[in-house]
C-alpha cells in the first residue's frame, strides 16, 4: 500500500499551507470513518464546483484556488487523504462534453472535446476500492440546480452534473461509493497509482491556442455564472 500512500509533484501533501490545514483541522487524530467524512466534505463543499485554467493542477494550487473541477478536486482529496494516511488511487475516465451545457456556451463550448477528461478518488476502506467522484459538486451549487430541474424522466445531464436519478443521489460519504457525474461516462480509463501517472498518458482537456483563449476570454465569465447559479441571482432557463 505504500505507493497509494506517497506524496508525489500534483499531491504535494507537504506544502505549507497543506500542513497549516491537517495542523487546523486535527484530521489525524480521527478514526478512519472520520478521517474521509471531513476531508470528504471540506473537498466537497468548501473547495467549490468550477472550471480551473487546467486539469493538472498541484493539490496547494487547488486549496489556494478554492474552487475546481472533478480532477483538480480529486488531486486535492488525494493529498489530503493520503497525508492522513488514507491509501487512495486515480481512475481515469472520458465524459460527454455535453453535461456542461449551461454552464459552458457558444464559443467557449466548441473549444472542449467531445469526449472530456475526468477522474476520480478511489480509497481502500474496509478491504475494498470505494469511488469518492461525488466530491465533484459542492452541494449548495447541486441542490440549486435540482430545485430548478423539471426534467420527467429524472435525469440530469447538464450544469455540470449527470445523475442516472435525480431520485437517487449518492454523494454523501457513508462507507460506499458516491457519484455525481457518473450519467456522463462514455469511457473507462485505467486505475493510476497517481493523478501524475495518468497525465504522463493522457493531455489536459485544453492545451495549446485552446487553453490560451479559455483562460483570457471564457474562465471567469464561466465561474462568474456558476457563483450567481448557486446564489441564487442568476435564474435557469
Amino acid at each position: 500500500m505504500d505507493r497509494f500512500l506517497q506524496k508525489t509533484e500534483l499531491l504535494n501533501y507537504n506544502h505549507k499551507f497543506i500542513v497549516d490545514l491537517n495542523s487546523q483541522k486535527k484530521w489525524s487524530k480521527l478514526s478512519k470513518y472520520e478521517k474521509v467524512n471531513q476531508i470528504y466534505n471540506f473537498v466537497q463543499n468548501e473547495i467549490l464546483f468550477g472550471y480551473p485554467e487546467s486539469d493538472n493542477m498541484k493539490a496547494s494550487d487547488v486549496l489556494i484556488k478554492k474552487y475546481g473541477n472533478g480532477i483538480t478536486k480529486s488531486i486535492l482529496l488525494m493529498a489530503l487523504l493520503r497525508s492522513n494516511g488514507i491509501p487512495c488511487r486515480f481512475k481515469g475516465l472520458k465524459i460527454k462534453k455535453n453535461i456542461h451545457k449551461g454552464t459552458i456556451t457558444g464559443i467557449a463550448y466548441s473549444l472542449f472535446p467531445q469526449k472530456m477528461i475526468h477522474g476520480w478518488t478511489e480509497i481502500f476502506y474496509q478491504d475494498k476500492w470505494v469511488v469518492l467522484e461525488g466530491v465533484t459538486v459542492d452541494k449548495n451549487y447541486l441542490n440549486r440546480i435540482l430545485s430548478m430541474s423539471s426534467n420527467k424522466y429524472n435525469e440530469l445531464n447538464e450544469y455540470g452534473i449527470a445523475l442516472i436519478d435525480q431520485n437517487k443521489i449518492y454523494n454523501t460519504w457513508n462507507g460506499q461509493n458516491t457519484f455525481v457525474q457518473r450519467g456522463g461516462i462514455i469511457e473507462y480509463l485505467d486505475i493510476y497509482n497517481s493523478p501524475d501517472e495518468f497525465f504522463e498518458y493522457y493531455k489536459p482537456t485544453l492545451t495549446g491556442i485552446k487553453r490560451i483563449l479559455y483562460k483570457i476570454l471564457f474562465m471567469n465569465k464561466i465561474n462568474t455564472k456558476i457563483i450567481k447559479i448557486r446564489d441564487s441571482s442568476l435564474k435557469l432557463k
